[in-house]
């Protein structure tokens, strides 16, 4: 369970001050429980994915999901270039809502989380934005990053946010806003297109924009860059998950619910922050977790002061002194669609129920998984298929690709001292996966549950002072330990060929 401090007042919320702040038995202050809510009331909460936009009702008291929607986004990829429309976000999100609210009762607010680290514009937008957001894969600004490191003396990536502005005209007038996440584009449109817009420190930590603890840009940094005009066209950063404005009678009338238009959104940060909440692992001390989806990655959350050993220290969207650490390898999702329709011609189903007939080891073939560069340096690595023989068959294949996107999970948690962990996204459907998760770190606990959405309503209730349920889901799974040894070899190989390559990336 999160405990979240008392933030101060957001300008354009426009909330009643009705909730007022109360101790918890941790001793930490947090919002007081408005008398307009109860544990019976739902949370609308709603996550803006690469691939596809969930929605589902939370209960507080139950700590369950009623149900959950998908629809898929189209994702725009041209060489270096990758765009999705956000019109397309809102249209699945008002499709998503407008079917998971058909049996709703009692929904008291919505709480929206998503992708983070895209460029956004809304408004006179120039013509690169106009109804395109460039994905954090989009890597076209290879000129401007360079330019950008020598003028900064700081390594500036293509996929950098700051190289992606260098990309827009100098802005002689606020006649458009940027924002940065799939929630602040979503709690734009549900709030009314208020005339300030917010992001989480979460998301804003992913740009590289901010300075400890990523509750505020710097300004320095802009400075060097000559990109100072930009700052005032980027979202407030919000201290913490709290409501940011009120449904508006425009959106609640096209998800077919008038009666909810006034009701609180909350702005429940980035997918990272709240798949972690959503894992159980929200907390310094509470665990590990494995996260399989459109990207991946190994995170825990730790106290601000520790030693980061990980890749990448993200800033925890609810408390300034802890740090949610991940070892992230980018992109699985897009490893087990390109091998899908590459290597063996497929779908992702097909390739997993493929793995599970070869064996581990799969007969020598080894899948290094760097196909769209490595989140962990060094960001120019690439991918191979190594140890094809005349005898590999499409399973062995199959299996090399889910062994080495365990694999390189494994890798990326390196001095994490992670131990068990849970396993959460859409490739916990693949038995290998999980089988090897479970040898590699030493046992795997299976949450099924859509751990995003669901981290987005228990946000979101204890922004608004709802007490949230611990449940504890799934059984802790553990692979025999011949088995457990056989992987570990595997490994070994991997790694092997894995530093073979990294003398020439």
């Amino acid at each position: 369970m999160l405990f979240f401090a008392t933030p101060a007042p957001v300008k354009s919320a426009h909330l009643s001050s009705s909730v007022g702040s109360r101790l918890n038995t941790r001793g930490t202050t947090r919002p007081k429980q408005s008398a307009l809510m109860s544990m019976d009331d739902e949370i609308l909460a709603i996550d803006v994915g690469t691939s596809a936009t969930k929605a589902a009702l939370y209960c507080p008291a139950y700590s369950s999901l009623a149900r959950v929607s998908r629809h898929t986004h189209d994702t725009y990829a041209h060489g270096f270039a990758v765009t999705q429309r956000p019109s397309n976000w809102l249209s699945a999100a008002l499709s998503a809502c407008s079917e998971v609210l058909r049996d709703a009762r009692n929904v008291t607010a919505i709480s929206v989380t998503g992708q983070m680290q895209d460029l956004i514009g809304v408004g006179d937008v120039p013509d690169l934005l106009k109804d395109q957001a460039l994905l954090y894969s989009d890597a076209r600004a290879v000129d401007e990053a360079t330019r950008l490191s020598q003028v900064t003396g700081a390594e500036i990536l293509p996929t950098d946010l700051l190289s992606k502005l260098s990309l827009l005209p100098c802005p002689s007038g606020q006649d458009y806003i940027l924002l940065i996440g799939g929630a602040d584009f979503i709690c734009y449109e549900f709030t009314g297109r208020p005339n300030l817009h917010f992001t989480d420190a979460t998301t804003a930590a992913t740009t590289g924009l901010t300075q400890h603890p990523h509750r505020k840009y710097n300004t320095e940094l802009f400075k060097q860059a000559g990109l100072s005009s930009f700052i005032p066209l980027l979202p407030e950063i919000v201290p913490r998950p709290i409501p940011v404005g009120r449904l508006c009678a425009r959106i609640a009338n096209r998800i077919g619910r008038p009666e909810l238009a006034g009701i609180p959104v909350v702005h429940s940060g980035g997918d990272a922050f709240s798949v972690t909440v959503g894992a159980g692992c929200g907390v310094v001390g509470s665990g590990c977790y494995v996260y399989g989806g459109s990207s991946g990655w190994v995170g825990k959350t730790i106290g601000a002061d520790s030693n980061n050993l990980a890749a990448l220290g993200l800033a925890h969207a609810a408390v300034d002194s802890a740090t949610i650490v991940a070892g992230s390898v980018a992109a699985i999702g897009a490893c087990l669609s390109h091998a899908s329709a590459t290597f063996l011609q497929c779908t992702v189903s097909d390739l997993s129920k493929l793995a599970e007939q070869s064996d581990i080891g799969a007969a020598g073939v080894i899948y290094v998984p760097y196909i769209t560069g490595r989140r962990c340096p060094p960001a120019r690595a690439v991918g191979t298929l190594h140890g094809l023989t005349a005898s590999c068959n499409r399973g062995d294949i199959a299996r090399a690709i889910l062994e080495g996107l365990v694999f390189s999970l494994f890798d990326a948690s390196e001095g994490m001292q992670c131990g068990e962990v849970s396993v959460v996204g859409g490739v916990t459907e693949s038995s290998v996966f999980v089988n090897g998760i479970s040898a590699m770190f030493g046992g795997a606990k299976l949450q099924e549950r859509d751990v995003g959405v669901l981290g987005a309503g228990i946000i979101g209730a204890e922004a608004l002072g709802l007490d949230t349920m611990d449940e504890s889901v799934g059984s802790l799974y553990r692979v025999p330990e011949k088995e457990r040894t056989r992987w570990m070899h595997a490994f070994k190989r991997w790694k092997q060929i894995v530093s073979h390559m990294e003398a020439i990336w």
